[in-house]
C-alpha cells in the first residue's frame, strides 16, 4: 500500500484513496476550508506534482484566482453579477454588506468584489476542474459564492456563480 504525506491533508493512501480528505488552514475568520477529492476511488499518477505546486503557494493561487474575478467583473460577467444581485436583488441584506465593505472611493459593486473571502478550495485530482476556489461576501447573509476553477497547471479554467 503506498502512502505519501500532503501539506495540510496528513497521510494518504495513492493506491486506494479515500473519498475525500478534509483540512483548514488559518484561524478565525480567516479559516480556509480544504478538501482533497477522488472521485473515483483511483488516480494517475500526474496529480501529485501539481497539487504540491499549488498547496506550496495557495497565496499566490488565491490572487491568481481573484484576478480572475476582477476581470470578469470588469467584462460584466458573472462577477459583475454577483455584486449586484447582492446590493439591488437582496434589499433587506444591503445595509448589513456595505457595513462590511471598505473603501468608499469605489462604487458599490467594486467594494462589493473587493470584500469577497475565500471560503473553501476544493482539489480534485485526476478530473480537469483540478482545484475550486470558493469565494463569499459574508457566509451569514448568503448562500451565493463566485467559484473559480483551476485547472492542474494552476490556470482559471472559468468561473461562475453558486449557491
Amino acid at each position: 500500500m503506498a502512502k505519501t504525506i500532503i501539506p495540510y491533508f496528513g497521510e494518504v493512501d495513492t493506491d486506494h484513496p479515500a473519498e475525500s480528505y478534509p483540512a483548514k488552514v488559518g484561524s478565525g475568520a480567516g479559516e480556509i476550508l480544504l478538501d482533497l477529492n477522488f472521485l473515483h476511488g483511483s488516480v494517475t499518477d500526474d496529480w501529485l506534482t501539481p497539487l504540491n505546486h499549488i498547496l506550496a503557494d495557495l497565496p499566490g493561487f488565491e490572487r491568481k484566482a481573484r484576478q480572475t474575478i476582477q476581470e470578469d467583473f470588469k467584462e460584466g460577467g458573472e462577477a459583475k453579477e454577483y455584486a449586484v444581485f447582492h446590493l439591488e436583488e437582496v434589499d433587506d441584506m444591503r445595509d448589513q454588506i456595505m457595513a462590511l465593505l471598505e473603501d468608499s472611493s469605489k462604487s458599490d459593486e467594486e467594494r462589493v468584489i473587493d470584500a469577497l473571502r475565500l471560503r473553501r478550495i476544493g482539489f480534485y485530482p485526476g478530473e480537469r476542474t483540478f482545484a475550486v476556489w470558493d469565494f463569499h461576501i459574508a457566509v451569514e447573509l448568503t448562500d451565493q459564492l463566485l467559484v473559480v476553477n483551476l485547472n492542474a497547471e494552476g490556470e482559471p479554467e472559468y468561473l461562475r456563480r453558486e449557491s
